[in-house]
């Protein structure tokens, strides 16, 4: 409540365009998708994607980032071909940018992506995403442990999908 009281002053100030309301949005897109609240996350999501590439323009890293937290919306309301089609379209959204924020999006986009390609038996692409996960979470690592793991938990999946029962135990052992 609190929050949601939060986000109703900056509205009343700012506006629901602005930038700075648009960038407080996210925090309770997230708190709905810890609720499971999937409807409301993806409809909030949605909106706050499209608001910051109307302001910022769709390449823009929070533009991306936003459009990453819609896809995992749809990914937890069980619309994966949708979530695939967004996590796509936000890795389109980063081409070239090597910044380390950038890295970070692009590296959770990727590991989303793969999350969704497992989950959709797409083990090929999954296979075809893994070293560039591979080589981003290697590189972030230094910043952040989570992005390591969740390669991790990427590999073990595709291991146990080709059906090596004992690598996979390892990666998603060490995953966690």
């Amino acid at each position: 409540a609190d929050y949601r009281k939060m986000i109703a002053e900056l509205v009343e100030m700012f506006g629901p365009r602005n930038e700075h309301t648009l960038l407080a949005l996210p925090g309770l897109a997230s708190i709905y998708s810890k609720q499971e609240r999937w409807e409301e996350c993806r409809d909030l999501a949605m909106r706050v994607g499209k608001g910051l590439s109307d302001l910022l323009g769709p390449s823009h890293i929070q533009s991306v980032n936003a459009m990453n937290s819609y896809g995992v919306c749809l990914m937890g309301a069980g619309q994966l071909e949708d979530a695939q089609q967004q996590f796509l379209a936000s890795l389109n959204g980063i081409k070239g940018d090597d910044g380390i924020k950038a890295t970070f999006v692009r590296t959770a986009v990727q590991i989303n992506l793969g999350h969704v390609y497992a989950s959709l038996g797409k083990w090929d692409s999954l296979e075809a995403l893994t070293p560039e996960i591979r080589t981003a979470g290697d590189k972030l690592l230094k910043a952040s442990s989570d992005a390591l793991g969740e390669v991790e938990l990427i590999e073990g999946r595709l291991l146990a999908a080709r059906g090596d029962a004992g690598a996979a135990r390892i990666k998603l052992q060490s995953g966690v």
